[in-house]
């Protein structure tokens, strides 16, 4: 019982450490939200409108219709 044990969790670790590192690896890649979040704090002293809404309506408005200084 006790090599049994000690197999299943070689096993275990052999797939769960790349899919831990790879989830991590993961994390770091840009997506919309971490780009929207980078481009409202980089501009945060510039914005005079912030456009806000649904998700699904990602890129339905556009800021650049309202003035120079507004985020969507």
């Amino acid at each position: 019982m006790k090599t049994f044990l000690q197999k299943l969790l070689i096993f275990t670790l052999l797939f769960a450490v790349p899919v831990f590192v790879l989830e991590g690896k993961l994390t770091k890649l840009p997506n919309s939200y971490s780009v929207k979040r980078n481009c409202i704090e980089r501009n945060i002293k510039n914005i005079d409108l912030l456009v806000l809404g649904s998700s699904e309506a990602n890129y339905d408005i556009d800021p650049q219709q309202f003035s120079e200084n507004s985020c969507n």
